[in-house]
């Protein structure tokens, strides 16, 4: 039987991305970036195994790439890294790509125009709301940008984010051991595998990173009255899980998401798919009024 993902040792994981599969070269490299699963934090390491996902396919790892050089003012690293991402179809690539091209001339101009569009289509927020601002300031040639897009400009123009978020949710006294907790967390993200592929997650305890789900909180987390944020990713797909102690001293989880927003049917799904783990774990999730 294969060990869950969020169980998996370093050697698993390493075994795995030796395997040449691109998504557990990424959760490799996440593990040397921030010294998870045992791994001593090793940024050469973190930084090659990155490339190696983005070689493999990654579009997620080719974008982190391009973040990368650009925080350090490689900006023709950044561009030729954010290019490929968004050749493999990230729509944070194609956001960013655009971004940096905004103040370009001639072809790369047009250039970022057409991965503006694209990230837009995608449903990138701020692709889409940088998209609208053109047109609005006739800043950029609706015929142009009529050829490029599939969707109706004014659509996009018009396309702003919903403020009724399907996933916000919060469940108080919630009554659960530092194990179960674990398993609730890893087996209902395991379960999202199937509604988002390739999912990563990103577990910080007041900023700071954390092994969990499949590792232990630290002592004491909740009893200092920390906050557990898990932050869910699935292409532009992101969801936050926090844990927090509540007035009363009691356990409490509240989700939310981020634009864009998943589609009601779809957040319906992330919600019936918490509650079948909880069930199976014999924890009592109780929604707030």
């Amino acid at each position: 039987m294969t060990t869950p993902w969020y169980q998996r040792s370093l050697a698993e994981l390493d075994a795995d991305a030796a395997a040449g599969d691109a998504h557990a070269t990424l959760r490799l490299a996440d593990a040397y970036e921030h010294g998870l699963r045992g791994a001593t934090a090793d940024e050469a390491r973190a930084h090659a195994l990155l490339a190696l996902a983005a070689e493999r396919g990654s579009g997620v790892a080719a974008c982190r790439l391009g973040d990368r050089a650009n925080r350090v003012g490689d900006l023709d690293a950044a561009r030729a890294a954010w290019r490929r991402a968004a050749e493999l179809g990230s729509a944070d690539a194609m956001s960013n790509l655009a971004w940096s091209l905004r103040d370009a001339a001639g072809d790369e101009r047009a250039e970022g125009h057409r991965w503006l569009v694209r990230a837009a289509e995608a449903g990138q927020p701020f692709a889409r709301n940088a998209l609208a601002q053109l047109v609005a300031t006739g800043d950029v040639p609706r015929a142009s940008l009529a050829e490029l897009a599939r969707t109706p400009l004014e659509e996009l123009a018009a396309a702003a984010d919903d403020d009724v978020d399907p996933l916000e949710v919060s469940y108080d006294d919630v009554e659960v051991d530092a194990a179960t907790l674990d398993h609730l967390v890893g087996r209902w993200i395991d379960r999202l595998e199937r509604i988002w592929p390739d999912v990563l997650v990103r577990t910080e305890v007041d900023g700071a990173v954390v092994d969990f789900p499949g590792g232990a909180l630290p002592d004491g987390v909740f009893t200092d009255e920390e906050t557990v944020t898990v932050t869910i990713k699935s292409g532009l797909h992101h969801v936050d899980a926090t844990f927090f102690v509540s007035d009363a001293g009691a356990l409490s989880l509240w989700l939310a998401s981020f634009a864009p927003r998943p589609a009601p049917p779809t957040a319906a799904a992330v919600l019936a798919a918490l509650d079948e783990v909880a069930a199976v774990l014999d924890v009592a999730l109780r929604r707030s009024a």
